[in-house]
Order: structure tokens, then C-alpha cells, then sequence
């Protein structure tokens, strides 16, 4: 099983110099790569079946939020939705913000410490940022005086 990839990184805000642990994505996967996993886990089931499940499942869950509803996966995952934003009144309307509904997903404890239990960590060497070239300004060509009276007027 391949470990979990992080790396130091410096922290430019501290004083002295202090380090970040960095998580490093070994990939990206997403419903077909999730169901090609869980069929070759469970035989039972095609990966058309499981990724037909999961794109369900996604679905459910909006709908559930979108019905008032908060979904908690024992062990699993809860969904659940908060507002940002202030009222002057308790009788004003809700704000016209579209970012103001929240949608929330928490890890359970459970979940979050069978993950910490069983993790296996691998060290990336720092990364070595490319030094930044800082180009002179060449001024443009409407605003260079000419010296050279023949030159110029031509």
C-alpha cells in the first residue's frame, strides 16, 4: 500500500523561519476510478453498476440538503448545510447572496481515527522554487527622444 505523500514548506509568515507539512496528492480520481476499484473489490458488481450507484448517491445527497435534510453515515460522513450572513432584525428576510447557504461534509471520529491509525507517511524532498527574473522596463517607442536630429525626422 503506498504511503500517504507530504513535504516541508516554508513558512514566509514566521519569524524564525518555520515549516509547514505539505500534503502531496499521489492522483486525482473520480467516480469511474472509484467504481473500477470498488468492482474488482466486489465481484458482484460491474463498474457501470458501482459508478451508476456513486453518480446516484451524489444526487440523493443534494436532494436530501435541498429538502432540509442532514444525512450522517455512521462511521462514514455527515451532510449538512449552514448559512454565512447577518440580520439587523430577527424579522428580516434572508440576504439576496448566493454564497450565503453552505454546504458542510464532516468526517466521522471514527473515521478520522481508523485513518490516523493506519496511515503510512512518505517524505517528498523540499521544493525548490525557480528564482524569479525580474526583466528592466523598456520604455515604448512614442516615448524615446531622439538626439539625432536627421535620424528622428525621417
Amino acid at each position: 500500500m503506498p504511503g500517504i505523500q507530504w513535504r516541508p514548506e516554508e513558512n514566509a509568515l514566521t519569524t524564525p523561519k518555520s515549516y509547514r507539512i505539505r500534503y502531496v496528492p499521489r492522483d486525482v480520481i473520480g467516480y469511474h476510478e472509484m467504481a473500477v476499484e470498488i468492482s474488482e473489490t466486489n465481484p458482484n458488481y460491474n463498474e457501470g453498476l458501482v459508478e451508476s450507484i456513486l453518480r446516484a448517491f451524489v444526487g440523493k445527497i443534494q436532494e436530501k440538503l435541498l429538502d432540509g435534510v442532514q444525512i450522517t453515515l455512521e462511521d462514514g460522513f455527515t451532510f449538512r448545510l449552514s448559512f454565512t450572513g447577518r440580520l439587523d432584525e430577527p424579522t428580516d428576510p434572508l440576504p439576496d447572496n448566493e454564497n450565503m447557504l453552505q454546504v458542510r461534509v464532516y468526517a466521522s471520529q471514527t473515521f478520522v481515527r481508523q485513518t490516523r491509525q493506519q496511515a503510512k507517511y512518505e517524505r517528498l524532498p523540499a521544493a525548490k522554487k525557480a528564482p524569479v527574473i525580474a526583466l528592466p522596463k523598456i520604455p515604448a517607442p512614442s516615448s524615446i527622444t531622439c538626439s539625432i536630429p536627421r535620424v528622428c525626422s525621417s
